[in-house]
């Protein structure tokens, strides 16, 4: 029977299928019936049932049987007959059978009718012994929430309360298994969108509260989805809002963390919450969390030195880091800038975006207050030894080009990036065109990608705009600044072959 249809199936024949059960004296209904009232005792019998669920998965693909099909497939999905179906494959074939029909937009509609029914079912088999079985429903579970969210918002805040009962019922099950696949599936949904995140929010919360009293292997099935969390702002504040996070540090200890609890990710993440709200929780004042960042920033895995750069850039956000921890840890930066001279790429790559969020200004009052220390910082990425003492802008400017000028769009892309933060800075753009490479780097018109055509002359256009610009300021020379003025009328992609007649790359000086 499965073969046939299967066939039909392939070559869209659904009238074949349709003359095929008239022919067996059968329907869609009778072989839905047939499943669950069935016995399975001998394995005649079994195979008789998997063969007619792969046939209602294989005719659930048509649409021409929909409709009729996602009705008579109701009364299986009751709970006291859904219940009797204990065969592997015949439930393999029902999820195919449930995804097929219910997670069809163009089924909305009666998906939506039935949608506690479905919901229910597919709770349960999150109860099922075996894991391929339970992900499949959590799939399911997780796609039909995320369809009825995106397609019926009213429909899904009538549902919302019934949902998170059923979901706080599932996190309390005795079953620490089932308890951990509940988390996984409410970490799933809180990232779906804000509304699907205050409704979980209870739920995780749950979790965290009996987390330090439950057994070793269950805490590290749960440690598995925590990084979830951390994905997006909303859901990373869960995180903190218990303590959770500083409770982690605090209990599994640098040092004394033998599980591996304590992950790259969850460093990140203490950085990425002190960016969005220090209130919330602030690492730095946790020796606890900052026993793991420094060791992660003067190890020797380009990895771990990767992560801690990649703290360094949500450090940035917060400028309140430079004087309420840097400045009392220079040795900090000091390692943080012997990361550029890394050859690891990825590595090198996370400095330069940490360097590129230390650049950005937001205000004057902001820019005098920390100038000093992000000037001598810029000064001595050529030359980390040298920090704190004042650096040699000019080299470290003529690295970034150097960084910049090669054949990896990405990478330039990213340089480029940098330098229109550099120009935020009256010794930035100072540094940036009184170097004779840099201010041929600039002006030289390449073949390249568009994007990075756009980006080079908004760095130009930048420049233009900014008050460091005005002769009065004698930040760029006179004649490089004629230069950049007419590179700038020749708009985005200007004439083939440079800047213009008088285009002198050569005139800036070497050192300002």
């Amino acid at each position: 029977m499965s073969l046939a249809i299967s066939n039909f199936v392939e070559k869209g024949q659904a009238s074949n299928i349709q003359n095929f059960l008239d022919q067996k004296g059968s329907s869609l209904k009778y072989l839905v019936e047939s499943i669950f009232s069935l016995a399975e005792k001998t394995s005649e019998q079994k195979e008789k049932k998997q063969l007619i669920a792969k046939s209602l998965a294989k005719i659930s693909l048509l649409d021409a049987f929909k409709q009729q099909l996602s009705q008579d497939l109701l009364e299986l999905l009751e709970l006291e007959n859904f219940q009797k179906i204990q065969d592997f494959e015949v439930q393999d074939s029902l999820m195919a059978v449930t995804r097929n029909l219910y997670l069809d937009k163009n089924n909305i509609e009666g998906t939506l009718q039935n949608l506690t029914l479905i919901f229910t079912a597919m709770c349960f088999m999150l109860h099922h012994e075996e894991t391929r079985l339970s992900q499949q429903a959590l799939k399911i579970i997780i796609q039909l929430i995320k369809m009825i969210h995106e397609t019926n918002k009213e429909m899904f805040l009538s549902y919302k309360d019934q949902l998170q009962e059923l979901l706080i019922k599932g996190i309390m099950s005795e079953n620490t298994v089932v308890m951990v696949r509940y988390f996984e599936l409410a970490c799933n949904l809180a990232q779906i969108s804000p509304e699907l995140s205050q409704l979980t929010e209870p739920v995780i919360e749950q979790v965290f509260e009996q987390f330090f009293n439950l057994d070793m292997l269950t805490q590290m099935a749960v440690m598995d989805f925590v990084a979830i969390l951390g994905q997006n702002q909303q859901t990373s504040m869960i995180l903190a809002k218990k303590q959770f996070l500083p409770k982690l540090f605090e209990k599994f200890r640098y040092g004394e963390d033998h599980y591996g609890f304590i992950t790259n990710n969850l460093v990140v993440l203490g950085a990425f919450i002190y960016s969005v709200n220090a209130k919330i929780y602030n690492p730095l004042q946790s020796e606890d969390y900052l026993a793991y960042f420094r060791n992660m920033i003067s190890s020797k895995s380009p990895k771990d030195q990767e992560t801690a750069s990649t703290c360094m850039f949500f450090f940035f956000k917060n400028r309140e880091c430079l004087f309420e921890y840097f400045v009392h840890n220079l040795d900090i930066l000091k390692t943080w800038l012997g990361t550029f001279r890394s050859t690891d790429p990825e590595l090198r790559k996370a400095s330069f975006q940490a360097l590129r969020q230390l650049l950005k200004a937001k205000d004057e009052e902001t820019k005098e207050k920390y100038n000093e220390i992000i000037r001598r910082i810029y000064g001595n990425i050529t030359h980390p030894s040298n920090f704190p003492e004042m650096g040699n802008e000019n080299q470290s400017t003529e690295y970034l080009i150097r960084e910049a000028d090669v054949p990896f769009e990405a990478q330039e892309l990213l340089l480029i990036k940098v330098m229109k933060q550099l120009i935020n800075w009256e010794w930035g753009m100072r540094s940036l065109y009184a170097n004779s490479k840099a201010v041929s780097y600039i002006l030289k018109r390449t073949p390249k990608a568009k994007l990075l055509v756009e980006k080079q002359f908004s760095l130009v256009q930048k420049t233009i705009q900014s008050k460091f610009f005005m002769k009065q300021m004698n930040v760029v020379d006179p004649i490089i600044g004629e230069q950049l003025e007419v590179y700038y009328s020749q708009g985005v992609y200007g004439i083939q072959g440079g800047g213009g007649p008088n285009f002198v790359p050569e005139y800036a000086s070497k050192s300002f």
